[in-house]
């Protein structure tokens, strides 16, 4: 199958990013890229104590009060861009605001993740059930392999499925996506691989690099954003 053609933009100031963003987002010129609802879930209490981190010596101390504006100001920006959006609540679970890894959604298929950190698998029972109620097919990822998935290491670029090997994303779990995908081909990015070529983190720990979108993200049809 061909491959997506796509627009690398490296953006840095948050001003141009905000700009960037609300401009990518209300393209309207591709069924593939017209979205109709996004998906938050609200920031728990336990998320300044209890959160994963990777790197414990340097971990910052989370500010809820701000977390809770930043949050609130991006669910504002989603509707302002003409989305749906649900919110989720937090269920005490501290990463959960994280919503992206606990599934992916392409066309009207949903896929139930396996996140890759025990302490977050409890996560997706909610989105499941939540996700019945509003017309998508859901499919299991423990339905179709043995296998790790963190929705932070997908990423759809219309034409194909970019998914991240990392600690939190196995191989099995890539299997997993194209089964639930076959429309789509599915391409593996080796991220300990990338950082070593790219010389963005140590080679030795492929923690340095937690998922693929880490590092970019599709912000609208045909362009990537690079971090």
């Amino acid at each position: 199958p061909a491959r997506a053609s796509v627009t690398m933009r490296l953006v840095r100031s948050p001003f141009l990013f905000s700009n960037a963003l609300h401009s990518l987002c209300t393209k309207r010129n591709s069924s593939r890229f017209t979205k109709r609802f996004a998906f938050t879930r609200d920031i728990d209490e336990s998320l300044k104590s209890d959160a994963l981190t990777m790197n414990v010596a340097n971990q910052q101390t989370i500010d809820l009060a701000r977390a809770r504006h930043q949050h609130e100001t991006l669910m504002n920006v989603l509707k302002n861009v003409g989305l749906t959006v649900h919110n989720l609540p937090s269920d005490g679970f501290p990463d959960s605001v994280f919503i992206e890894d606990t599934c992916v959604i392409i066309d009207n298929v949903a896929l139930i993740t396996r996140p890759g950190a025990k302490s977050r698998q409890g996560e997706t029972a909610r989105v499941r059930e939540y996700l019945k109620t509003i017309e998508l097919k859901v499919l299991l990822v423990t339905d179709l392999e043995e296998g790790h998935v963190d929705g932070g290491d997908v990423m759809f670029t219309g034409k194909e499925i970019l998914v991240g090997l990392t600690t939190r994303t196995d191989e099995a779990g890539i299997r997993a996506l194209q089964k639930a995908f076959p429309n789509y081909p599915v391409r593996m990015v080796d991220m300990e691989n990338l950082a070593r070529k790219a010389s963005i983190a140590d080679p030795n720990d492929r923690e340095d690099v937690l998922h693929l979108k880490s590092l970019c993200s599709m912000c609208g049809e045909g362009t990537i954003l690079l971090g």
